[in-house]
């Protein structure tokens, strides 16, 4: 965070990779984008949109790290999901 890195480093996924690694020992997972736009590392975060195609999680399968929820893509979006998952902590 706040490092001033040579020209061209946010272009090689190999350091972005690493300073993901760096931020996942921090906090012993693969951070989301919320999660690193709270611990400050807005270059990070501006490395991947401007060079790698803004895609965060393709990084995370790159890196081999599984999924944060087992939920499939939209699963949220379905109302009758919500209201069963609701329904178990309420």
């Amino acid at each position: 965070m706040g490092k001033n890195r040579p020209k061209g480093f946010w272009k090689d996924r190999e350091n972005i990779m690493g300073e993901l690694e760096r931020v996942i020992q921090n906090l012993e997972h693969f951070p989301s984008h919320l999660e690193l736009r709270k611990e400050k590392e807005w270059a990070i975060l501006q490395g991947i949109r401007n060079y790698h195609g803004g895609r965060l999680l393709s990084f995370r399968d790159e890196m081999g790290y599984p999924p944060r929820d087992d939920k499939p893509a939209g699963f949220w979006l379905d109302f009758d999901n919500l209201d069963t998952e609701l329904a178990q902590v309420i």
